[in-house]
């Protein structure tokens, strides 16, 4: 990058099309980011995400509906087919379907923004510099492309275990423990893709901020490791409410 004569900095490079920002967000993330710190550009992520986002509602409907209907059994042994129908109406329904996908639409962008403002302003906090929302934006949308990758692998787990919210954490490798145990509890809060997703924001975020990778890293990881410890003592206080937490 070069500085004009008023001192706002120039690109230098042609930006990367995103097509190749896709492919290479898997292969070459250092490249991804260094064309997005002289051309910013997050839609384009965004509308990916949140249309895959979107399908995943009605091919896991089948599987949220057979665990509603699970729990409503659990609570109440009486419950009446007609009970049962008007869940199933709900979670696998027409409308029921439309709705998660528009919940889907909003959150995911939504998400986007509050954690772009919270590690960025972070990052600010402690390291200073002037990277602009923009900027921070962007990293944090191509990082999310993985989840390309790691929806179908969710979906892939959840219909083989036929357990909502199963996810590719360690947790897989300890299959003998009760889901209570702390041992389990810590190493099924450790997912590869949030990992992937961590190691690639810390490459982002460092060169964004120009600093070595290892010192993003530390930041991500100190916070993963932080919402993993408090993640695991609400669970071991008031168990686990939300399946595959």
């Amino acid at each position: 990058m070069s500085e004009s004569e008023n001192g706002i900095t120039e690109p230098t490079n042609e930006p990367m099309g995103f097509p190749q920002r896709v492919i290479n967000i898997f292969f070459s993330p250092g490249q991804v980011f260094q064309s997005l710190r002289e051309h910013p550009s997050f839609i384009p992520p965004i509308i990916v995400v949140v249309l895959l986002s979107m399908a995943t509602v009605p091919v896991m409907a089948p599987m949220n509906e057979k665990v509603a209907i699970e729990q409503m059994r659990q609570q109440n042994p009486d419950v009446t087919q007609e009970q049962i129908d008007q869940v199933s109406s709900i979670m696998s329904g027409p409308v029921g379907i439309g709705i998660g996908m528009v919940a889907v639409g909003i959150m995911v962008p939504v998400m986007s923004l509050l954690m772009t403002l919270i590690f960025r302003t972070l990052f600010q906090a402690v390291f200073g510099g002037n990277v602009s929302f923009k900027h921070a934006l962007s990293v944090l949308t191509h990082a999310s492309l993985i989840n390309i990758l790691g929806i179908g692998v969710t979906i892939l787990m959840t219909y083989s275990t036929q357990k909502v919210g199963s996810t590719l954490s360690l947790g897989v490798l300890v299959p003998f423990l009760e889901e209570e145990n702390i041992i389990y509890v810590v190493l099924n809060g450790i997912d590869v893709f949030t990992g992937w997703w961590l190691c690639l924001l810390s490459i982002g975020f460092g060169i964004l901020y120009d600093m070595p990778t290892m010192r993003s890293t530390k930041v991500f990881f100190g916070l993963w490791v932080l919402w993993i410890a408090g993640k695991t003592a609400f669970v071991m206080t008031f168990g686990s409410i939300i399946p595959g937490m």
